[in-house]
């Protein structure tokens, strides 16, 4: 993968994934059927949300705007189409070259950078905007681990630049949250082993939703990685969230 960023926003090369194979596998397995999949596990409803992450991600203006673990180019997509002519380059990210390989097709000429979000190497400073769709409980090794993530995003972001987080959250009411728990632990990893062929990555899957954190952690992460304030938008009753941190 050629990394086609400006290189007053670069530092060194190229980076490959720290994570363990076994993770990283799971992505190169399901790259070819993760778009599909993804819009019928979810009804169409993760592209609802995508495009409403992204407006709230496009206030004001963005000469560099970073989407994180980027995947197939879903999110990158909707950013390149809603963004306004005054916004400059719009980059993914990602630790799966199979992925990346797929955002080529789906968003052609877009910079696309191999490497893993704990270390993105781009200067400190440097970006107005970073988004994340349905990626950041990947990322959670542990919630020490998030913390660095976060910290990492904090120290790219210029003093008054966002970071946009939609993803998976736990409902309010306590019906919907054991339907959800249900569908996300039973039925998630059967379809998703029907459509893919890949048993660990869609249990993982499953499992890494019903499990993750709720808007008051995933808050409190966010202001102790050093962001000064945080806007939460609740999402289908709480299924899922969109959260917005400010540097400053």
């Amino acid at each position: 993968m050629r990394l086609k960023v400006k290189e007053r926003w670069v530092i060194g090369g190229l980076l490959s994934s720290q994570r363990g194979p076994n993770f990283k596998s799971i992505y190169s397995k399901v790259a070819n059927r993760y778009e599909f999949t993804n819009h019928l596990l979810t009804v169409g409803l993760d592209y609802v949300l995508r495009k409403r992450a992204v407006s709230v991600a496009l206030e004001g203006e963005n000469s560099l705007v970073l989407d994180v673990c980027t995947g197939t180019g879903d999110t990158l997509s909707e950013l390149k189409k809603r963004a306004k002519a005054k916004d400059g380059e719009i980059i993914g990210l990602d630790f799966s070259r199979e992925m990346l390989r797929k955002a080529r097709l789906r968003v052609p000429g877009a910079p696309l950078i191999l490497a893993d979000a704990s270390k993105i190497p781009i200067r400190s400073r440097c970006v107005d905007l970073i988004t994340v769709t349905f990626a950041l409980r990947n990322l959670r090794d542990s919630e020490a681990g998030l913390l660095e993530v976060l910290k990492e995003f904090f120290r790219i972001l210029k003093d008054k630049g966002s970071l946009v987080l939609l993803e998976t959250s736990q409902p309010r009411s306590s019906i919907l949250r054991k339907i959800f728990q249900f569908y996300a632990k039973a039925v998630i990893p059967i379809v998703g082993f029907l459509l893919t062929g890949s048993k660990e990555g869609y249990l993982y899957l499953g499992r890494s939703i019903a499990d993750f954190s709720g808007t008051r952690e995933i808050s409190t992460l966010l202001m102790e990685a050093g962001f000064k304030k945080v806007e939460v938008f609740s999402l289908l009753g709480g299924v899922a969230a969109i959260h917005k941190a400010f540097k400053a």
